[in-house]
Order: structure tokens, then C-alpha cells, then sequence
């Protein structure tokens, strides 16, 4: 049998719920959450649950609105409609020269 890694003289029944050290009956720090063997983990376990506590009573923000990708499709499908319709650009290949006149047209 294993013995309390606090007293050494008892044998462990227990283990903490922070550390999953091994204690015995008498060396335990007993509270409703759970067993403790020290005030060390049993603060550090309080601390974490009020860090729980305080990120439940944040309020969740959501975007309202179309998502970014969905703005992105619709905004490709403007550009290939008006690249269609308007400017009469019907293929790939179309619309690599259109690009190359622009760009000589305007950097140089």
C-alpha cells in the first residue's frame, strides 16, 4: 500500500484533485468540489474556478451580417459579371491581356 506523501505514517485513501498527490484521511483538505492535500492546491483550484465563473458571465459577441467569406464570393461574382457583361471578357485568356494591357497601360 501506498503511503500519505505528506504524514509518510498513514496509508493514502485519497488524492488530490489538483495535484493527484496521495494522502490519508488525516492530512486532507475536505470541501464539496473535492479533496485537497494542501492549501496551495486547494487556492489554486479556487483561483481557476473563479477564472470559469468570471469567462461565463462574459458576453459572447457575434458578428451580425454576412459572413466574410460569403462578402467575398459576392464580391468576386460582381467582378466576373461586370468583366463579362460590360467589358465582354468571355476567357481565361481574355482576361490575362486584358490585365497585361492594364498594366502597361498604367505602371509604365
Amino acid at each position: 500500500m501506498s503511503t500519505c506523501i505528506k504524514c509518510l505514517r498513514y496509508e493514502a485513501t485519497e488524492r488530490c484533485k489538483m495535484c493527484h498527490n496521495l494522502i490519508c484521511r488525516e492530512c486532507r483538505i475536505l470541501i464539496p468540489e473535492g479533496v485537497f492535500c494542501s492549501e496551495e492546491c486547494l487556492n489554486e483550484f479556487t483561483n481557476f474556478q473563479k477564472k470559469v465563473e468570471r469567462l461565463d458571465k462574459k458576453p459572447v459577441y457575434r458578428r451580425k451580417g454576412v459572413p466574410g467569406i460569403i462578402k467575398l464570393l459576392l464580391f468576386l461574382g460582381v467582378v466576373w459579371a461586370v468583366l463579362y457583361f460590360v467589358v465582354g471578357v468571355k476567357s481565361w485568356t481574355e482576361f490575362k491581356e486584358l490585365i497585361n494591357s492594364l498594366v502597361k497601360k498604367y505602371a509604365g
